[in-house]
């Protein structure tokens, strides 16, 4: 993760947004005087992120994503046909 000041982002704008697509890799922007930092990250990474609270926002969901993940951990899987999915 990059750190860089406003004033240094400012001068390399595009290689500083290049680099946060290319390497998909945020870089916290510092703001002077305490005013707290930003944080630049790629479109895809943010909508990951987003969907990822949003899939552990209720308690009933994480444990049922924890259910899961620990049943193919431990290849406790059950194979279902494609063709019986909705049935």
């Amino acid at each position: 993760m990059k750190v860089l000041n406003y004033s240094d982002l400012r001068l390399n704008l595009k290689s500083s947004l290049d680099s946060v697509l290319d390497d998909d890799t945020p870089i916290i922007v510092k703001r002077p005087k305490g005013k707290g930092g930003i944080v630049l990250v790629s479109e895809e990474s943010f909508r990951s992120i987003i969907e990822t609270a949003h899939l552990l926002s209720t308690n009933a969901n994480r444990k049922h994503l924890t259910k899961g993940m620990l049943q193919a951990r431990s290849k406790k899987l059950t194979t279902i046909d494609i063709n019986n999915l909705w049935k």
